[in-house]
């Protein structure tokens, strides 16, 4: 829900303590970490780093640019049809992302050594 005040919406104020770098806190991929740990101080804890988080991210990029943005034109294809995206993230680095056309929509794939990242129409990525 916004306010509105004459006919247009009012600044919005959002108060997260996580940075999401946009205004839409239903972007799950763009949350903070919590990391539970057994010890009973924080002092000398390290933090677990996903060392994959730029290319899952990268993912959900790809399947909302692809439903709600500039890639939506991809689903005008017929079933079948695939295209390769050189996509860049972090620091520069970029990642081969392949589109598919599928009966129920679409999906990409990301490959990173040896692993597969697979993002449906829904939103649900898969690590293979």
């Amino acid at each position: 829900y916004r306010k509105k005040e004459n006919g247009s919406y009012l600044k919005e104020y959002n108060w997260v303590w996580s940075s999401q770098k946009v205004i839409n806190m239903h972007e799950p991929e763009k949350w903070g970490f919590i990391q539970f740990s057994e010890a009973s101080s924080s002092n000398n804890v390290e933090f677990i780093k996903d060392e994959d988080l730029h290319i899952k991210q990268t993912a959900f990029a790809l399947f909302r640019k692809t439903r709600f943005g500039e890639l939506k034109y991809l689903m005008d294809n017929d079933i079948g049809f695939s295209q390769e995206l050189k996509v860049t993230y972090s620091d520069r680095k970029s990642i081969k992302a392949i589109f598919r056309k599928t009966e129920n929509g679409f999906n990409y794939e990301l490959r990173k050594s040896t692993s597969v990242y697979m993002i449906n129409q829904e939103g649900i990525l898969n690590i293979l």
